[in-house]
């Protein structure tokens, strides 16, 4: 791949993934994979299924109430969180789709979590509608451990966050209409990239995310960008995954495989 730097930024030439695999799925909204290449899919009714690196499937997690998954986060090694808007509470599951635990957020300021992340520390990352504020919470005392104003932040945006997740000690928000949000470990601002994508991905030292029928690999590190075609319109990307040298997207009902 040929690439040039060009005033301070480096420009990297389109590659073309090549599909190899799809698999039918029914009302598909969210997908993780694990670090063992194990992929998991959310449908509407808030069921969980999980998938091994080569598509077959193997069990389902079912909820005790109905509800549409929010987001769906299954990077850690030992658990699976995904969190339900509905419920304002969130569910982590081990390997085998077994529920660790089952909670109902109850903010002291009765906030509304629009959207929660796990953190490493055993924390969680949540999005308040209400004082339209990033906090880091702590549910165990049940009490904000940090807090940032992001109507400060994106005062002419719609504030509709819509996935977040925290990868090597940073935190990345999608906010749409303004793109992608990138804090440190204290809830501080580092950058924007402006991208229109319904989804991202983080692997290696990269961020991966959809845009224009493409999918567009970040360094997190430097500017470096590379470019790939995928003929899928954003309107249809429910979600998306990077494992191994494979990249799978989720639309509602289908579940693709590509690589370079």
């Amino acid at each position: 791949m040929l690439c040039s730097l060009l005033f301070g930024r480096e420009l990297c030439a389109q590659d073309t993934l090549r599909h190899y695999q799809t698999i039918p799925v029914k009302q598909g909204v969210a997908l993780s994979a694990d670090h063992y290449g194990n992929i998991y899919i959310a449908d509407k009714q808030g069921n969980i299924h999980a998938y091994d690196s080569l598509g077959n499937y193997l069990l389902t997690y079912s909820p005790p109430e109905v509800a549409e998954v929010t987001l769906l986060d299954a990077r850690s090694m030992v658990r699976i969180f995904a969190f339900y808007r509905e419920l304002q509470g969130f569910a982590l599951l081990n390997r085998f789709l077994t529920p660790i635990e089952l909670y109902r957020f109850q903010l002291p300021d009765g906030g509304f979590v629009r959207m929660a992340a796990q953190a490493a520390d055993n924390t969680f990352w949540i999005y308040d509608d209400v004082a339209l504020s990033l906090k880091k919470f702590d549910k165990k005392f049940g009490h904000t451990l940090l807090q940032t104003d992001l109507s400060l932040l994106l005062p002419n945006a719609s504030l509709d966050i819509t996935y977040m997740a925290e990868y090597q000690n940073m935190l990345f928000i999608l906010a749409e209409g303004f793109g992608i949000l990138q804090f440190d470990n204290m809830g501080n601002f580092i950058r924007r990239l402006p991208a229109a994508s319904s989804c991202f991905a983080l692997s290696g030292d990269a961020i991966f995310y959809f845009e224009n029928k493409q999918i567009i690999r970040q360094a997190l590190y430097s500017n470096r960008q590379i470019t790939f075609v995928l003929d899928i319109p954003v309107t249809q990307m429910k979600g998306m995954a990077v494992t191994g040298s494979s990249i799978i997207t989720l639309e509602e009902n289908l579940l693709k495989f590509w690589r370079q």
